[in-house]
């Protein structure tokens, strides 16, 4: 059959064609339209598990009733939220303890919900006391400059391979707590993790934007921003660093606060005291090496976490950081997914453990132990430490060492004359036949294939529980806690299993046979608890000695920097005319000022120095100054510039110039004012030991800290005063060297002869 083509049937089936298209189109839309109407703005994430009970939250595109149906054995249980709102807060009752709960959110008709048969939507409850669990801890998960979740989401998808019961999330979510799209990305970066783990939040300033954020709509847990859960033998207590307004004014986060009233209150329950561990989580540190602390923080809530038993603080900057201040491990874990940070050390302050990486810390708490990993997002291990209860100890001698002396064998291996012992401390079982042929055979060995003498330190772990204190002391002393058993701890090294004993152990020897008095003063003596940075701060300030502080003040004093500026100074009030009395009180001010803004600075350097570096505006002001300062001299050099190169017959001074002479003028005129130059030199004093203050030494330093430790402060202010005195002292001798050979006049004649030449 032949047909025929014809430009009326042409244009029928171009009009067919377009109006099938145009149907079709139509179709998609209305699907799509539909699908989306009914669909999940935040999919559901689980809040507030206990033994009994979970809230799953969720919130939908339109206003609708919901129901959240709880699967057991071959039933199913609904727990309705009957008003017609789009953000849905359910709460889930009559649970058991230590249980998983399948669970199913269906929306409306069921024109939205979850999948019926998705196993990963499960409600996992709390457990009871004695039982083991594992949680992961992080901060900072908001893109931050990278403007991607990439790094989140790997923190993310790793952290889910570990199954953690719950998430402590320490703040800063996201960029802009009051942008609801920018929440929908983290929690469609959680969903995975959030639809079976709860997550447990404290608020960060990102998330608060000074009250405008949307933090609270989302976890209605965080309406005070402070809050207490438990979990096994665990008791946390999440806190809010930041006032109303989004700040940390003393009035709304001091001793006599209601956060800080409600925290004591909670942790001096005796539940609380008998449980075996205490964890608090914030966002902004109380103690950190590599970043900025708030010093009311530190002031007003430190003392409470000693006070109480407190094991662990965590909080959140863009790193790792481990140490351990007053008995409390302060635990900064901000790698979860913005930009990273590496500040300068603060000198102070030392940490026991650091990396810069995105990470997690995996937690896991079992019978008598709790271990914190933390782990990158290739799964390394980059620290792990594992501590016993405070409580546990409590019928013991805390003294390690004292324990230690107590329970330990002492093994003699000498194969050297007149020379060191190195101790080694064996961890093991008397069981063990390896210990037996390490003590017997491969260390006598050793010995005297190196020529070195050995004193054994053997410790049984059947003996005592209080030998797997000591295990664990020791561990944590090393910074290296997850080992096989036997464990030699020998130098600076912890030697877990066989293999590594094999392999490390004959190097360690020949580094101690190499340099014997290096090698032990380079290594870690265990019991001794070095890392803990309260004992390294009076270690630091017990070595002082007056003389030792005199002659450090001396030293700092004597640097050209003070005296020049004296001698500037009088030069200038010389050159412009000044009399003997004014001379006199201007160079009197100048030293009394630097005494006196260098004892007033150091009772305070420590608080408002370290603490509120972050948060100084005065200091960004005075680096905008100077900038601004520079730039306008630049512009007037290249001005001045331009009019040498083309000079008219009235531009032959440069207007510079012209500046510096109008300023000469009104400084000289000033100048014949006793009035003004005397609080100008009490100025210029303040401003220099300002200057200095920043550039002190090694000595200064563990002077202004142990101010603030009542135990200290008679003898650390003592030391100030001492230290400034002797740093005056240079500068005073040169005033009264200019002053000895200045008669009035001599100061006539200069002024004579300064007229003379004009």
């Amino acid at each position: 059959m032949i047909i025929y083509h014809t430009k009326k049937n042409t244009c029928g089936i171009q009009l067919i064609a377009l109006a099938t298209i145009l149907l079709l189109f139509l179709f998609q839309n209305n699907v799509y339209a539909k699908s989306s109407a009914n669909a999940f703005l935040i999919e559901p994430y689980l809040l507030e598990v206990d033994r009994n009970s979970a809230t799953v939250a969720f919130h939908l595109e339109n206003r609708m009733k919901a129901t959240v149906l709880i699967f057991e054995d071959d039933s199913a249980i609904e727990f309705k939220s009957e008003k017609k709102t789009q953000s849905h807060f359910v709460k889930i009752s009559g649970l058991q303890a230590g249980r998983t709960y399948h669970y199913q959110v269906v929306g409306g008709d069921g024109s939205v919900q979850t999948p019926p048969d998705d196993p990963t939507y499960q409600i996992r409850t709390a457990c009871n006391k004695g039982e083991s669990f594992s949680f992961i801890v992080f901060g900072d998960p908001r893109p931050g400059e990278n403007l991607t979740h990439k790094h989140h989401q790997k923190v993310i998808d790793r952290a889910i391979q570990k199954e953690p019961a719950f998430s402590l999330v320490l703040g800063d979510m996201v960029d802009d707590g009051r942008d609801f799209e920018l929440w929908r990305d983290f929690f469609s970066t959680e969903k995975a993790l959030l639809r079976k783990a709860a997550i447990y939040p404290v608020i960060g300033d990102n998330d608060f934007m000074q009250g405008q954020g949307l933090v609270k709509a989302l976890f209605p847990l965080l309406e005070k921003g402070y809050y207490h859960f438990e979990w096994g033998d665990v008791q946390f207590f999440a806190l809010n660093a930041w006032d109303s307004r989004g700040f940390q004014s003393k009035k709304e986060l001091d001793a006599q606060s209601e956060q800080v009233q409600w925290l004591e209150s909670q942790l001096s329950k005796e539940a609380v005291q008998n449980s075996l561990y205490r964890i608090v989580f914030l966002h902004d540190p109380v103690l950190i090496s590599r970043g900025y602390s708030s010093g009311v923080l530190k002031s007003a809530w430190e003392p409470v976490f000693k006070k109480y038993n407190v094991d662990i603080v965590f909080a959140s900057w863009h790193m790792y950081e481990r140490s351990q201040h007053n008995g409390v491990r302060y635990i900064i874990s901000g790698g979860g997914g913005a930009e990273l940070l590496w500040l300068s050390k603060n000198p102070d302050y030392a940490a026991q453990a650091e990396a810069k990486t995105h990470h997690f810390c995996k937690v896991d708490v079992q019978a008598g132990a709790l271990t914190i990993s933390a782990i990158d997002v290739n799964d390394t291990i980059l620290d792990s430490l594992t501590i016993s209860p405070k409580n546990k100890t409590a019928g013991h001698q805390l003294d390690l060492q004292q324990i230690a002396l107590k329970v330990r064998q002492e093994i003699i291996i000498e194969a050297a004359q007149n020379r060191p012992f190195l101790p080694i401390h064996l961890f093991s079982y008397d069981s063990c036949s390896y210990c037996h042929q390490l003590l017997d055979r491969i260390l006598p060995r050793l010995a005297r294939q190196y020529q070195i003498s050995l004193k054994v330190y053997f410790y049984d772990l059947e003996l005592h529980e209080t030998v797997y204190d000591l295990f664990l002391a020791a561990g944590a002393d090393f910074g290296h806690q997850n080992t096989e058993i036997p464990t030699l701890f020998v130098g600076r090294r912890a030697l877990g299993g066989e293999p590594a004993i094999e392999n490390g152990l004959a190097e360690e020897l020949s580094n101690f046979k190499q340099n014997p008095v290096q090698y032990m003063r380079a290594g870690i003596e265990p019991f001794q608890d070095p890392g803990d940075t309260q004992t390294i701060k009076e270690n630091r300030f017990d070595g002082l000695s007056p003389a030792a502080v005199f002659g450090a003040g001396l030293r700092e004093g004597a640097k050209p920097c003070g005296p020049a500026a004296l001698i500037v100074l009088l030069s200038f009030l010389i050159a412009t005319g000044s009399s003997r009395k004014t001379l006199i009180s201007a160079g009197l001010l100048f030293v009394i000022a630097i005494l006196a803004a260098s004892v007033i600075g150091g009772l305070r350097f420590f608080e408002h120095g370290f603490s509120n570096a972050d948060t100084s505006t005065g200091l960004v002001a005075l680096q905008w100054t100077v900038l601004s300062g520079l730039l306008i001299a630049a512009a007037a050099s290249v001005f001045d510039h331009i009019q040498r190169r083309w000079p008219g017959p009235d531009k032959m001074i440069p207007a510079i110039s012209r500046l510096y002479q109008k300023i000469g003028n009104r400084v000289r005129l000033m100048s014949t004012n006793h009035m003004v130059i005397v609080p100008a030199a009490l100025m210029t004093g303040v401003v220099f030991a300002g200057m200095e203050m920043a550039c002190t030494g090694p000595v200064y330093i563990p002077i202004v800290t142990m101010i603030s430790d009542p135990m200290y402060r008679a003898e650390a202010v003592g030391f100030l005063l001492l230290y400034n005195l002797a740093f005056i002292m240079p500068i005073a001798f040169v005033y009264l060297l200019v002053f000895a050979g200045l008669t009035s006049r001599k100061i006539l004649c200069l002024n004579l002869t300064r007229q003379s030449r004009k």
